[in-house]
Formats: C-alpha cells, sequence, structure tokens
C-alpha cells in the first residue's frame, strides 16, 4: 500500500514554481514531504469503516485500494469511530477515504453518506 506522500510527492527531477509547493506530513508515515498544493488541496480525507481483517488483506493485494461508489462514508474520523462504538461492532477499524465531502458524496437516509465515486482508501496511522 502506497502512502499518500508516496503518491502526491514530488521528485527532485520534477519542476513546479515555488507558490505551487508547499510541506507536509504524511498521515501514514508521520514523515514530512514536499507537496504540489493543487494535488492535495482539491481532495480532501473522509472516513470509512470496514473489516479490520478484510481491509489489510486488501490493502497488502492492492497498490491503490479503493473504495467503492456507494460505500459509507463519514465527514470526521471521529464521527466513523463514534459510529463502531454505537454500533458496538467487533473487528472493525476506521480507514480514510479521499474525497471531497460535499461533491464526491451524496445523501443517505442513514447517519452517513453514500460515495458518489470510486475512492483512493487510506490506512491511518494510529
Amino acid at each position: 500500500m502506497k502512502h499518500l506522500c508516496e503518491i502526491y510527492s514530488i521528485r527532485i527531477s520534477d519542476v513546479y514554481s515555488p507558490k505551487d509547493l508547499i510541506k507536509g506530513r504524511c498521515i501514514e508515515c508521520g514523515k514530512f514531504y514536499t507537496f504540489v498544493k493543487q494535488l492535495i488541496l482539491k481532495e480532501n480525507m473522509v472516513y470509512t469503516v470496514g473489516h479490520t481483517e478484510l481491509y489489510n488483506d486488501y490493502f497488502e493485494r492492492s497498490t491503490y485500494p479503493k473504495k467503492k461508489i456507494g460505500g459509507s462514508v463519514w465527514e470526521t474520523q471521529k464521527d466513523a469511530e463514534n459510529y463502531l462504538l454505537q454500533s458496538q461492532t467487533k473487528n472493525f477499524s476506521v480507514y480514510g477515504v479521499i474525497a471531497d465531502w460535499n461533491i464526491d458524496t451524496v445523501s443517505t437516509p442513514h447517519e452517513w453518506r453514500a460515495l458518489s465515486k470510486d475512492s483512493l482508501l487510506v490506512k491511518l496511522c494510529k
């Protein structure tokens, strides 16, 4: 599984204007990297829950794991964690999804929203 820093970070050979670059910390490994603003700022993180063992296997098998269209997502990590606590679901964890809450999700009759497109799935640091 590639970290966001590996997907979005730039190589020395890449040429960008300094105004287009920002320093950031990878949410998976905590290392600092240089990112291109347009790549990071146009996308946000929403959160989903998944069976820990199945999702870990998926991360091992897939270079770019995706949460499929229609998948349940919450706006914040805390909201997803609260859902797991309230539902007393065992063996499930919270994962990040690269998607914009206002653009890439649609309302449902539940306390979560549904993805309107396949989106990159990421492991979160504990």
